[in-house]
């Protein structure tokens, strides 16, 4: 029996092997599926420290219209993308 996660799955081919080895099982075999395991990159920090918060209070700011708008998801996603670029603009992070 095998358990595994399905990312670990995708990376791995299991077999079972045909000599017991003096045990009461026939042990399985992993082989790992690909060398080019890339590490993924950690994404970048904001330094809270070095931000402009006036700069961020005044592109932050809403335009007056939001209320107005009748769809709630394009309300939701003016509002994301104001304080996403706020935030690019007035906050240094990590990957600057």
């Amino acid at each position: 029996m095998e358990i595994c996660s399905p990312f670990i799955l995708a990376r791995w081919n299991f077999s079972v092997d045909e000599d017991l080895h003096n045990s009461d099982h026939f042990p399985i075999i992993l082989s790992l599926c690909n060398n080019n395991l890339t590490i993924p990159r950690q994404p970048p920090h904001f330094i809270y420290d070095r931000a402009n918060w006036q700069a961020f209070k005044d592109l932050s700011e809403l335009a007056p219209d939001i209320a107005h708008f009748g769809d709630i998801d394009a309300a939701v996603e003016a509002v994301s993308n104001c304080i996403i670029k706020a935030t690019e603009t007035s906050i240094p992070s990590s990957r600057d």
